[in-house]
């Protein structure tokens, strides 16, 4: 028991667990819903996708982190656009 405690992953699969179960408690119920697990699905989806795309470029040795700094420049116009939208 002690060696597998010792494992990084099976550490990380037990704090995950005891997260979910943490914000099940905390929301009465309603994360374990079907509703609930179809939008935390949705919300991971465009992550999950940028994430598996990532792997294959990196795997294949074009190592291109380009898509984080395309993310962080649509994340400035948008909320440089969200702001004056909203100021004018």
């Amino acid at each position: 028991m002690a060696k597998l405690l010792r494992n990084d992953n099976v550490l990380r699969l037990i704090i995950l667990v005891v997260l979910i179960i943490g914000f099940g408690l905390v929301t009465d119920g309603v994360t374990y819903s079907r509703q609930g697990l179809t939008n935390i699905l949705l919300q991971a989806s465009v992550t999950g996708i940028a994430a598996v795309g990532q792997a294959f470029v990196i795997l294949t040795g074009g190592i291109d982190l380009s898509m984080y700094g395309v993310g962080v420049l649509a994340s400035v116009l948008g909320a440089a656009t969200m702001t004056r939208v909203m100021s004018a």
